[in-house]
């Protein structure tokens, strides 16, 4: 067992003596890893680009659909003081009128 555990240890450390066939399989390898790893970065680039022009986009319909939301308050707005208006005026002609019509009898 401690002859084998001694081989073992043996082999593990000594050094990696490659074959030029297999020198040429690690390069081959080597170059698949590192277009695999090119073409991670340009997907990762690309995604990125699309995530920002989305980005872009949506905040583009936040803003429009906030401006929507202010002009639809201003309208709110400006629609109640025009009824306060005409409701005040219509007052003021039935005043006028009660006045005209007591002043006749």
């Amino acid at each position: 067992n401690k002859k084998a555990m001694a081989e073992r240890y043996a082999r593990d450390e000594a050094p990696l003596v490659i074959h030029p066939a297999e020198a040429s399989i690690h390069e081959h390898f080597d170059n698949i890893i590192y277009r695999v790893n090119q073409r991670r970065e340009e997907v990762i680039a690309e995604f990125r680009e699309r995530m920002e022009e989305r980005r872009e986009a949506v905040t583009t319909r936040l803003n429009t659909i906030q401006q929507l939301i202010d002009s639809k308050a201003d309208l709110r707005g400006r629609m109640k003081e025009n009824i306060l208006h005409s409701m005040r005026e219509n007052m003021l002609e039935d005043i006028d009128t009660k006045l005209t019509q007591l002043q006749v009898a």
